[in-house]
């Protein structure tokens, strides 16, 4: 068990960690800060906020342009209830239930229009304690000009190669694409301290969320570790050196509600919990089904700001360079894209994140 002690001292002056529990009576958040603890509560039930979290999933996943009065709403019941303190720029959250498969970044201030990524960038963690874990691991600062992309099916998904050679032109990333995209490649990849891309399929199994997978090109010397199928229970053998991973994959974040004992939106078994437990310290994944077109735009803003700042920030940049694109301005197309992890560049990455902004 972690100390509130220990999670304080894990996080930087301008950094707020928003830890959630839903009751079916509502809400109840805590906001952790280095220097205290708050409680908070919201009286929104869990059952209307789980009508609120689908509506919303629904309306944003629909290539909507995002001023629907549902975000306000859950704006208001999760943010603006937390009294945050006003020097916060990061906000750590640790979901709860529903919460799990809600696109915080996309929840809009109803006094000020704009939406959360605008003022924050936003991080999640599976717990209080992982992210006291995951900090403490030793620091491997990647390199992004070492990246390895993997593109195994550009003819059944165009675009992959596009953001694929994005990367190329970039950072100067190792591209594989078609049948050099296989999975004993990538698992190879995975031992690097370099950061790994993976443009390819997600598929999520809702009755057995163990045999979830990434899928590659199979290669020519056989054998489960190189069928194609890379699922949640071999990714949990294997010891990861990569420390950032990037899934640009459909529904990544995503594991099997409801489908198992657990209460509904706590899954144990999604692709990016099983990379940050085999030793990744921070993985992009994805909330919905994302489009080709606009998942290469947003690799390529991305990784263009990863080379200067943390993980944290680079999503939250590459998110609001698109909000102001006039082509992939929607929430549709970069609300889906969250990071998972410590959402720091290294262990030793600045305190004060006011240094970069």
């Amino acid at each position: 068990p972690t100390r509130a002690a220990d999670v304080r001292s894990a996080l930087g002056k301008d950094e707020a960690l928003l830890e959630y529990l839903v009751a079916p009576d509502g809400v109840v958040g805590f906001v952790v800060t280095r220097d205290r603890v708050t409680v908070f509560h919201s009286p929104v039930s869990a059952e209307n906020l789980r009508s609120r979290v689908r509506l919303a999933r629904e309306l944003l996943s629909r290539s909507r342009p995002g001023d629907e009065p549902v975000l306000p709403s859950l704006h208001a019941a999760l943010i603006a209830r937390a009294g945050l303190p006003p020097t916060t720029r990061r906000l750590i959250v640790v979901p709860h239930d529903v919460l799990a498969y809600l696109p915080f970044a996309a929840l809009r201030d109803e006094r000020t229009g704009r939406y959360l990524v605008e003022s924050y960038s936003v991080v999640h963690a599976p717990s209080a304690m992982a992210l006291t874990e995951l900090r403490a691991r030793s620091a491997r600062e990647a390199d992004v000009r070492g990246a390895v992309v993997f593109a195994p099916f550009p003819e059944q998904f165009p675009a992959t190669a596009v953001e694929a050679d994005a990367l190329r032109r970039t950072v100067g990333a190792e591209v594989r694409i078609g049948p050099s995209a296989s999975e004993e490649q990538f698992r190879r990849a995975l031992g690097r301290a370099a950061p790994v891309h993976a443009a390819s399929h997600g598929v999520l199994n809702a009755h057995n969320p163990l045999f979830s997978r990434i899928e590659f090109a199979s290669g020519a010397r056989g054998g489960h570790t190189n069928d194609g199928r890379l699922e949640v229970h071999e990714l949990l053998d294997l010891r990861i050196a990569s420390p950032l991973v990037f899934l640009s994959g459909c529904e990544t974040a995503l594991g099997t509600v409801g489908s198992t004992d657990f209460a509904r939106g706590e899954d144990f078994a999604t692709l990016a919990q099983a990379f940050l437990v085999a030793g990744a310290q921070n993985v992009w994944r994805t909330l919905w089904r994302v489009e080709d077109a606009g998942a290469a735009a947003f690799a390529e803003r991305f990784y263009t700001h990863l080379a200067g700042v943390s993980p944290a920030e680079a999503l939250a940049a590459a998110q609001r360079d698109l909000l102001q694109d006039s082509t992939y301005g929607a929430p549709f197309y970069w609300a889906a894209y969250t990071v998972s992890g410590s959402g720091q560049r290294t262990a030793q990455e600045p305190a004060d994140l006011s240094v970069r902004q």
